[in-house]
């Protein structure tokens, strides 16, 4: 999905490249590019809400203005990437809250099965590293296969420790054992954890075990872009 929404967008700057010449940009001209932007967004699975959100960013920032070709594209990336930090923006500063907690802090990854939350643990295992700050990250999907391999791989990569136990062992206990490891080393711990249901009480009823046991600081609902 990322991949086509990226074409769409290189496919409109083009189209505002083949048109313009340093003249100005009238409703006329940019109208029927930005319906067609539009159209080719919500083709390509982006909702209604962001496709009419970015289409009127660039109708501000580029009606009326003497755009050169060689300048086209940057300031198309440039009124979509603001469009996008916009909708995505709701005031939630993660490292922030993790500088607000008095011991080491702990991060859970929950979701649905498939949504991501391995790579997602991963990604901000990464970021915090880059940004100076220890990770452990537990293996608390002791369900899926290849789920801990998944993560340890992951660890290898990044030269971060993940904490695991075998399968089928006690979730809440590997994330009890990272959470303490942690702690001792005043790093951050992330829990990966199994995909689950709302519908499924008895994998509701584990989670609701683990995150009374290890009271996470921050919990993240990794869900699957379209959903």
């Amino acid at each position: 999905m990322l991949g086509k929404f990226k074409d769409s967008v290189k496919e409109f700057s083009e189209n505002v490249k083949s048109t313009v010449a340093e003249k100005e940009l009238d409703e006329d001209t940019l109208d029927p590019l930005l319906k067609e932007l539009r159209l080719k967004l919500l083709q390509n699975n982006v909702s209604l809400e962001a496709s009419e959100a970015i289409e009127e960013e660039l109708r501000s920032q580029l009606l009326g203005e003497k755009v050169k070709r060689g300048s086209a594209e940057e300031k198309v990336n440039d009124a979509v990437k603001q469009t996008l930090l916009e909708l995505l923006d709701d005031g939630f500063e993660f490292e922030a809250e993790l500088n607000d907690t008095e011991e080491p802090p702990v991060v859970f990854m929950v979701g649905f099965n498939g949504s991501g939350k391995t790579t997602t643990a991963a990604k901000l295992a990464q970021k915090l590293d880059k940004n100076g700050r220890e990770v452990v990250l537990g293996a608390g999907d002791t369900f899926r296969a290849a789920s801990i391999e998944q993560l340890e791989e992951h660890g290898e990569k990044l030269g971060v420790e993940v904490i695991s136990h075998e399968y089928e062992s006690d979730p809440a206990a590997v994330a009890y054992d990272a959470v303490e490891h942690a702690g001792k080393e005043d790093k951050t711990a992330l829990i990966d954890t199994a995909g689950r249901s709302h519908a499924d009480e008895n994998l509701m009823d584990e989670l609701e075990k683990m995150i009374r046991i290890n009271d996470p600081d921050v919990t993240f609902l990794v869900v699957d872009a379209l959903s």
